[in-house]
């Protein structure tokens, strides 16, 4: 019980550092062509349902989030894997061969647990220059452009 308790605690930290995350990618990079894996999810409709999406490609491993923008350095995009804070040894093998064909093919990929995280890889990938301060008058962080 404790586990599942856990495993179900993981998965909710999970999913809001992916919002949290997906909010700073549109904030910075709002053109930018996501997708987003529904690989891992539970499917309300069942074993039926979860045939049908095997059949229609979905995979195990697959990464959280792919950005399809190339990387200023020259990657293919930007694949990100998001694990809770704590649980960042817990990458499936699926999910680590995964992000091994990936970068492969020259694909940037991640394993994050913060938002923090994020934020400079995406900043390294946009090729960014920047120096993010925080404005205590303000109460925000200042994104400032060398």
């Amino acid at each position: 019980m404790y586990l599942v308790a856990r495993s179900m605690l993981y998965a909710r930290e999970e999913a809001r550092l992916h919002r949290a995350c997906v909010k700073v990618l549109r904030e910075r990079c709002p053109g930018a062509v996501t997708y987003r894996h529904s690989g891992g999810q539970r499917l309300a409709g069942g074993a039926r349902h979860f045939r049908l999406a095997k059949l229609e490609g979905t995979t195990k491993g697959a990464p959280d989030l792919v950005m399809l923008k190339r990387g200023a350095d020259g990657t293919s995009g930007l694949c990100v894997e998001f694990k809770a804070p704590g649980s960042e040894k817990r990458v499936t093998a699926e999910q680590r061969a995964s992000l091994s064909a990936l970068a492969a093919e020259g694909f940037s990929t991640h394993v994050l647990s913060s938002v923090t995280q994020f934020k400079q890889v995406l900043d390294v990938h946009l090729g960014a220059s920047l120096n993010v301060v925080y404005d205590s008058n303000l109460g925000v962080e200042v994104i400032v452009v060398d």
